[in-house]
């Protein structure tokens, strides 16, 4: 018996999965070498050396599975009485299937060190040439990627910080002209605390401002290759030959127009921060402002192409979102005799938005993605909901489906105000399904060997898209599924509604009140316990006489509570709309 497609439930019969779903037998064999050379370069100059890495990774891994059906059901609570689901059936074990794939790893690294002190003066420089090539089994062109990584680094009397380092990064996935890539980056920092008009200041431990920007570069395929080439694949056989018999022969056609001017995704970074410690390091604060502007983000083009041109346009560097925000971390720990207690919090914001995207120019203002968060929520704008059949006569046609609306639906806002509600209508909402706010507590305590800690996290500013279909998962598959949610459902008689009309769950064309809108959109913040944990360290001359190094017990729980409004199981797995997830305690 299951639940299959209802939100925020165990959806799958676990032992039925185990015992009449099928097996799956892994093999995976890895072969790993490694040598290095060493070589101190003194007489050249105090402080080089020389290290050179070459590895060598072979795997292969196979799997035997064979697939099977087990009969589930459905339960009516009302009539108490079973029915099939999904027209499925015990089966046997179907036949054996068997499958290998493996790879070939080469990597080869030469790295020139260089570490000196003059006088105060420290001085640290690293060139690294890097080159990895993976070759997969089969037809597939080898994976190649190659480079050189700097590093300088300066400090004066541990007062004075200066590093200057980057990458000159080369991929395959790029024509020649573009093929390589320079991301350098800069940092400074200066140890306040170390100057000497801070001395007399004894409750400052440490006090360090720091700065840094700097160049990223980014490949960011989706799992594609050589977007620079024309590609072909299978088109629609032909008929050749005299026509009393003919003859099919295969075609092929161009499937992608090659871009041979695509290069790498860029981010330039930039972040200023500080460090401090104060009452004898009982007291530490950490504090940091970032921004990342990302650039040249490979996208399509089709929004803004020909309507009818014969094939899709190439990816181009187009794109470019910017994310901004900051970090704060403040820890205090103590110690009174023997008994130890410590705090830690952790608060960290983060806004994101797309500043150019793939969109018509003239697009209305409420349809654009650029000046929107990344995956900003979309969805209809509720006014409230039909009175009556008047109410609907007076109010913009709802073409969400093709059913009728009737009291008690929804009544949406015509945006953009051309008498009817469609998908033109739909405006950012919410947020998005990536948290702004992330924060976190963690509360220790210790005496002798006995230890305690708890761990609170948090999220906020994030919505979630999952909808409480009444007919399961959103699909005629299942039919007339509600929810406690739904009892506050309007009628005629309930001038306070909390939800729409009820309407039958296997309604041809769909609801149109189950669809992403304002009033449905979830707020997806939470407080969890996130773990919790008793310790007991046994002293050192038992562990001593055991001749162990150390040896403790404990018990740890993870996932123990959750504080939220989000009406489903776990607020967690909102990044899956509608997905059949369950929450994961674990002891």
């Amino acid at each position: 018996i299951e639940d299959f497609g209802r939100l925020g439930t165990n959806t799958f019969n676990p032992y039925a999965l185990l015992t009449g779903g099928g097996y799956f037998a892994y093999d995976n064999n890895v072969s790993e070498n490694i040598v290095s050379i060493n070589q101190k370069l003194d007489r050249i100059t105090r402080g080089l050396s020389f290290k050179a890495l070459v590895g060598y990774t072979a795997s292969m891994s196979s799997v035997r599975f064979q697939s099977a059906n087990y009969a589930a059901y459905n339960l009516d609570r009302t009539t108490e009485k079973l029915s099939v689901s999904r027209n499925q059936y015990d089966a046997p074990l179907a036949a054996i299937r068997y499958q290998t794939y493996g790879d070939i790893k080469t990597t080869i690294q030469l790295f020139l060190n260089y570490n000196r002190l003059f006088n105060g003066h420290s001085v640290a420089a690293n060139l690294i040439g890097t080159r990895d090539l993976r070759e997969l089994e089969g037809a597939n062109a080898p994976f190649a990627n190659q480079g050189l990584v700097f590093n300088v680094s300066y400090n004066y009397r541990n007062k004075y910080f200066a590093q200057v380092n980057g990458a000159y990064n080369g991929s395959e996935n790029y024509p020649k002209k573009n093929r390589y890539g320079l991301f350098p980056a800069l940092s400074l920092g200066y140890n306040l605390s170390s100057e000497e008009f801070m001395k007399g200041l004894s409750w400052i431990n440490n006090l360090k401002i720091r700065g840094s920007v700097g160049l990223v570069g980014r490949e960011n395929f989706g799992g594609r290759r050589f977007l620079y080439l024309d590609a072909y694949g299978n088109g629609t056989p032909a008929l050749f030959g005299s026509p009393t018999a003919p003859v099919s022969n295969n075609t092929y056609t161009h499937s992608r127009i090659g871009n041979n001017e695509i290069t790498w995704e860029t981010s330039l970074k930039r972040n200023l921060g500080f460090d401090a410690a104060f009452l004898k390091n009982k007291f530490t604060l950490t504090f940091d402002v970032f921004d990342d502007r990302r650039y040249n983000i490979l996208l399509p083009r089709n929004n803004t192409s020909f309507a009818t041109y014969g094939e899709s346009l190439p990816d181009v560097n187009y794109g470019e979102n910017y994310n901004s925000g900051y970090e704060v971390e403040a820890t205090y720990n103590n110690r009174i005799g023997q008994f130890t207690y410590s705090i830690n919090g952790q608060l960290s914001y983060a806004h994101n938005k797309v500043v150019i995207a793939d969109e018509a120019a003239q697009l209305e203002p409420w349809r654009k993605v650029a000046g929107q968060r990344i995956n900003q929520m979309r969805g209809y704008q509720v006014l409230g909901f039909y009175a009556d059949t008047a109410d609907i006569n007076k109010s913009p046609r709802n073409k969400i489906t093709p059913n009728v609306s009737i009291p008690g639906d929804f009544k949406y806002a015509d945006i953009n105000g051309d008498g009817v509600i469609d998908n033109l209508d739909q405006v950012p909402i919410g947020f998005s399904n990536i948290p702004e706010y992330v924060g976190g507590v963690t509360l220790s305590v210790g005496y002798k060997g006995l230890s305690a800690s708890i761990l609170f996290q948090g999220v906020t500013n994030v919505s979630s898209d999952a909808i409480f279909f009444s007919n399961g998962a959103g699909s005629n598959q299942f039919t007339n599924q509600y929810y406690a949610q739904m009892l506050g459902r309007w009628t005629p008689d309930n001038p306070h509604p909390t939800w729409p009309a009820m309407r039958p769950g296997n309604q041809p064309g769909g609801n149109p009140n189950e669809t992403t809108n304002d009033f449905l959109l979830q707020d997806a913040s939470y407080i969890k316990l996130r773990n919790a944990e008793l310790r007991y360290s046994f002293q050192r001359r038992l562990t001593q006489r055991l001749k162990v190094q150390g040896l403790s017990v404990y018990v740890n729980g993870q996932n123990l509570r959750t504080w939220t409004n989000f009406q489903g199981l776990d607020p967690e797995n909102y990044t899956v709309p509608n997905g059949l997830n369950n929450k994961r305690t674990t002891y």
